[in-house]
């Protein structure tokens, strides 16, 4: 049919309402590398680190938001990041809704460039997390830990 606006329309479908129930639990997963974060009703676990190549690598978090904001967790790009010790660029954010678990990436892609040829042992960097509605901070923290590389 042709909507009010001129428009053909495939299919009309009705809207649906998303409840989330924060005191309903889905206890599943289990997390299994260490608790990096944990403040403000936000946990972090950085769970594993894997080298896609000679010149990237991933470290992957686990992430609950078990707030009633929509926020995001990232590096804050003040080019502070370091493996052991030495600088090293690389993207990590993580955009999240109220009541939610998700993993989420840091990835790095410019090893070689960066001067590392060796595979890293520490991360740090300093973790930014703030409101993506107000942007208002909710947590700004220097993080540090040690590296488990998924064989």
């Amino acid at each position: 049919f042709v909507s009010d606006m001129g428009y053909e329309v495939i299919a009309d479908i009705d809207p649906t309402t998303l409840i989330i129930d924060p005191t309903v639990s889905k206890e599943s997963y289990v997390p299994a590398g260490p608790l990096v974060y944990d403040k403000n009703g936000i946990k972090i676990w950085a769970e594993m680190a894997a080298r896609i190549d000679e010149n990237s690598i991933d470290v992957v978090f686990y992430i609950k938001n078990l707030t009633s904001k929509c926020i995001v967790c990232t590096d804050n790009f003040e080019n502070d990041i370091l493996l052991d010790g030495t600088p090293a660029t690389a993207l990590f954010v993580a955009d999240m809704l109220p009541y939610t678990e998700i993993f989420s990436s840091m990835s790095f892609f410019t090893l070689q460039d960066d001067g590392i040829t060796e595979t890293p042992s520490t991360l740090a960097f300093t973790l930014e997390i703030y409101d993506s509605r107000t942007y208002e901070d909710i947590d700004i923290v220097p993080i540090e830990f040690t590296l488990q590389f998924f064989d």
